[in-house]
């Protein structure tokens, strides 16, 4: 355990130095002529809950539908903040029309993320789509974790996730990732989750790691946005 805790320790911290080379965070006064902006949620929300055996035979994975919580947990991550570093903006959320975007990538849907900044009368989209666990499993938002034998060792609670925000062209403006705590080591005793899956059906269960999942979506979205200059 000590090892995989050093082991995420050293990729965060990598993580963060890799941050500090992207582009230049926006600015106040670089967004003086922003009036109104939306936010787009291209996540999953079917959340993946990964066991990872000791070798490939011991792997197995179900999941638990989120049913737009993670949808509202971006929502109300950009929108607080907006509403806290850009007061003077309108922040458009709801029931956006993204249901053509199929690949879940801002780059994928340029054009069609362009129509809709038009059809909004917006200036900017500040999009949120899922990322790869960088040397560590896992997509988007969800939950893995090691077994050996019969034991389940600590449970990653993981938010994968890019604020990419665009203009209302399609220019890619600004992206940010989170690192920080990413993915969150948690005891396995805490969630509640069987090394078999076997009891993901259990309600009590299924709302200890939605409340979980969501809370880490929390905050990767707040640790995009302060990256982001928000």
């Amino acid at each position: 355990m000590n090892k995989l805790l050093r082991t995420v320790t050293l990729i965060a911290a990598a993580g963060l130095l890799l941050a500090g080379c992207a582009a230049a965070s926006r600015t106040a006064q670089e967004d003086a002529g922003v009036h109104a902006v939306a936010v787009v949620s291209l996540l999953n929300e079917v959340a993946p809950v990964r066991r990872l055996g000791f070798t490939a035979f011991g792997n197995d994975q179900s999941s638990i539908d989120q049913g737009g919580k993670l949808k509202q947990v971006v929502d109300d991550a950009v929108t607080g903040r907006l509403k806290a570093t850009r007061p003077q903006w309108t922040v458009k959320t709801g029931a956006l029309d993204a249901a053509g975007m199929r690949r879940r990538s801002a780059e994928a849907n340029t054009a069609a993320l362009a129509d809709l900044a038009r059809r909004l009368d917006v200036d900017q989209l500040f999009v949120l789509e899922e990322s790869m666990g960088e040397n560590l499993p896992g997509q988007g938002v969800g939950l893995t974790f090691r077994t050996m034998g019969n034991t389940a060792g600590p449970t990653m609670v993981h938010a994968y996730v890019k604020l990419v925000v665009l203009d209302r062209s399609g220019k890619t403006l600004v992206v940010r990732g989170a690192t920080r705590n990413n993915p969150q080591m948690t005891p396995p005793a805490e969630l509640g989750v069987r090394p078999d899956l076997s009891n993901l059906g259990d309600p009590a269960v299924r709302d200890k790691v939605s409340q979980a999942l969501q809370r880490r979506l929390a905050e990767a979205v707040d640790e995009a946005m302060t990256r982001a200059g928000y």
